[in-house]
């Protein structure tokens, strides 16, 4: 399995139905998005597990209190590195407590277009992304034709072979995994106002 490294830039439409406290199921998508990031990108600032919670916690918590006043304009920049920098400054404040040390004594996090921080969350976020979209996926489709775009596209297995094993024609394992992907590839544009890069494997 491989995938793009770099996430689609968030939903204008999410950002939108985010500003609107009533919207759960808005408000959980982009909690099971964006919370596993948050907390990675402590982990990677160097915080503990307990630390790296509480940040998340607060991150989430920040958004929900300013992204009513939040204008979407990529002229002036990613909603996605808004928030890497709310969490990134809440990383330090706690480091600073933690460790008692000033910001230049913090070397490689006080920058926060640090290459190695915006790489790993940029990649965190396209993982998260695509399980997301993969279970949602998963829980609409047969079981039968999940299980040959799991076999193909997951395990990497060829075609032929998952044929043989499920018994049934060669094409009906192609088209399987062409449709899964398709579904996934509309998930994801739901929370992209561009059209990422597709899931492409053998």
């Amino acid at each position: 399995m491989s995938m793009s490294a770099k996430p689609p830039t968030t939903s204008e439409g999410l950002l939108h139905r985010l500003s609107h406290s009533a919207d759960t199921e808005a408000w959980e998508l982009f909690v099971r998005v964006y919370a596993p990031a948050i907390h990675q990108h402590a982990i990677s600032c160097g915080l503990e597990n307990a630390d790296a919670l509480d940040v998340t916690q607060e991150v989430l918590l920040q958004v929900s209190q300013q992204i009513a006043a939040f204008e979407y304009d990529r002229s002036r920049g990613r909603f996605r590195d808004w928030l890497r920098r709310i969490a990134h400054r809440r990383c330090l404040d706690l480091l600073r407590v933690r460790r008692r040390i000033r910001a230049r004594e913090t070397p490689g996090l006080t920058d926060l277009e640090a290459p190695r921080l915006a790489s790993e969350w940029d990649q965190t976020l396209m993982e998260e992304m695509t399980r997301v979209a993969m279970l949602k996926v998963a829980g609409q489709v047969e079981p039968k034709t999940w299980q040959a775009f799991e076999a193909t596209w997951i395990h990497g297995k060829p075609a032929p072979e998952v044929a043989g094993e499920m018994g049934i024609p060669v094409a009906q394992v192609y088209l399987a995994k062409s449709r899964v992907l398709a579904r996934i590839r509309r998930e994801l544009l739901l929370l992209a106002d561009d059209r990422p890069s597709p899931p492409t494997g053998s």
